[in-house]
């Protein structure tokens, strides 16, 4: 191996280092960076926090309390804009009925299409009584991407004459 192209592969060594440190360094939204189910917290009977993250790979334990949930719907308007977005909402429980007594938005998915979505369907969901006051959810609406070849031994369609 000869000086020039050793020169050659430490300078490329040397670029993706610095690629890697530039996507280390700049500033991200916490979301990009950790998974959205770990910014899920929840306030139990007695007033005392909880967060997701604490429980590892399980399911935090206000998620196997909930006895009712209803997904939200994609809104076809924002579906048809391709708008997505994700956001984190409060969910204040009745201590006594587990039923939702009121829906914050505490960060906006970026759409009041798709907040309005998430906190009508958040309202109906209820949890076993006496056991959560508050819980914060985190939901993410995602589009899966247009397909840009056909799938594998797919036929393409001959195009009209």
């Amino acid at each position: 191996m000869n000086s020039h192209s050793f020169a050659r592969g430490l300078s490329r060594k040397i670029i993706v280092i610095i690629a890697c440190l530039a996507r280390w360094v700049s500033p991200q939204p916490v979301k990009a960076q950790v998974p959205s189910a770990w910014l899920s917290s929840a306030v139990d009977g007695r007033g005392v926090r909880h967060q997701a993250r604490d429980y590892g790979e399980k399911h935090p334990p206000w998620m196997d309390d909930a006895i009712k949930t209803v997904a939200p719907e994609y809104p076809y308007e924002a579906r048809s804009r391709r708008i997505q977005g994700s956001g984190l909402f409060r969910l204040s429980l009745d201590l006594n009925t587990g039923s939702v007594s009121k829906v914050t938005v505490i960060e906006s998915t970026g759409s009041p299409m798709l907040d309005n979505s998430a906190t009508t369907a958040l309202r109906h969901w209820r949890w076993k009584s006496g056991k959560w006051k508050e819980i914060d959810f985190p939901i993410t609406f995602t589009m899966a991407p247009t397909a840009s070849r056909p799938p594998p031994g797919a036929i393409p369609i001959p195009a009209r004459r």
